[in-house]
């Protein structure tokens, strides 16, 4: 069975990366989802825990989307990653009536989980449109999209299919648009700027609305669910790591907004700039050298993913040559798939990703990593 789990490896890493071992004395495993956001908010989380000296960060980062990281979490292959209170709420916990931090805190303790306080920005659905075309037909507000049914909208399909994106959202406000198409976010965006189509869903921190003078439409009627984001750990983190626990929530805590949060995502993915140097960015410091193991990681830059995903971010995923993937995660072992495989916690879609990721690595093994 051993022999499967290996053969696993180039395109599982990119989906669990992390032993199911816990994490050694002295070492706090920090975890991230496969897009931007999470990758820069996890790495600040590293830089603090060195910062403060009290233990050794370790980056899983790209381990997925939400399910995948949160197994990683409660395995204890993680320690803590960076969440969002919508998608605990409604997707980890499944229970939407957990609507606070407080609430949701004293929902995770009794299994041995906790978050921090609200970063100060929520990375939720909106809808966008062009600023100049915002001003010539006076929107403001989602609601005065009923005002213009021949406004061309393309959404992604992961949007088109929550109950929290388009369906819910056209019954809420009565939107009647006669024409609604499911597009990629990248081609999406290309397509707004040049006039194809009039509106879009967005994330709420994209870094390419400034950029593109793009205008969010407000939410009068309050649809949308709130994605807060807080630091979503382990309660044995806080006991084993005091003063690193309180250091994180210190600096953390209210000290991002979504426009800043934007720009900084604008960093990374336009701007080109490696992870650690924008993470250091938002804590007032230079740009710290990369670790080598987690170079190509840290390199790579958002792609759309297919259906599926939670909001929050989670629509967003890393698409990763296969042959790179093993070079980026050394230190991925196979045991957790092999626990995953075993115990039937594995879903279609992922035992597909096990069966491609058999053939793919069929075909040779990786390149050194340089």
């Amino acid at each position: 069975m051993r022999a499967r789990g290996v053969s696993a490896l180039a395109l599982l890493a990119g989906l669990w990366a992390a032993p199911a071992a816990a994490a050694p004395d002295g070492v706090i495993r920090v975890g991230s989802k496969s897009f931007t956001e999470s990758y820069v908010l996890a790495e600040a989380i590293a830089q603090v825990v060195e910062q403060v000296g009290e233990a050794r960060a370790e980056r899983r980062g790209g381990l997925g989307g939400t399910g995948l990281t949160q197994r990683a979490l409660e395995s204890r292959a993680i320690d803590i990653y960076p969440e969002y209170t919508g998608t605990l709420a409604r997707v980890i916990l499944k229970d939407p009536a957990l609507d606070t931090v407080e609430k949701l805190r004293a929902r995770l303790e009794p299994g041995g989980l906790t978050i921090s306080g609200s970063l100060g920005f929520a990375n939720t659905y909106a809808l966008a449109v062009r600023s100049e075309q915002a001003e010539r037909l006076g929107l403001r507000t989602i609601g005065d999209l009923a005002r213009h049914p021949e406004l061309r909208a393309a959404f992604s399909s992961g949007f088109l299919e929550r109950d929290d994106g388009w369906p819910g959202l056209r019954a809420r406000y009565g939107l009647g648009l006669n024409r609604v198409e499911v597009m990629e976010h990248a081609v999406t965006y290309r397509a707004i700027a040049s006039g194809q189509v009039d509106v879009m869903d967005v994330f709420s921190t994209d870094g390419q609305l400034e950029r593109l003078r793009l205008r969010l439409l407000r939410d009068d009627r309050n649809f949308f669910p709130d994605y807060s984001a807080v630091l979503l750990a382990r309660r044995d983190l806080i006991a084993r790591f005091p003063r690193t626990w309180n250091r994180l929530r210190e600096v953390f805590e209210g000290r991002l907004d979504g426009a800043r949060m934007a720009r900084l995502n604008a960093m990374a993915d336009l701007d080109g700039r490696p992870v650690p140097e924008v993470a250091a960015t938002f804590l007032g410091g230079g740009a710290p050298d990369i670790p080598h193991d987690h170079r190509g990681v840290l390199a790579r830059r958002e792609q759309p993913a297919p259906v599926g995903g939670e909001a929050g971010g989670d629509d967003r995923a890393v698409v990763a040559p296969e042959r790179e993937l093993s070079r980026w995660f050394p230190w991925w072992e196979d045991d957790l798939v092999e626990r995953l495989v075993g115990d039937g916690r594995l879903t279609r879609p992922e035992k597909a990703w096990v069966s491609a990721a058999e053939t793919a690595s069929a075909r040779g093994p990786a390149a050194p990593a340089p």
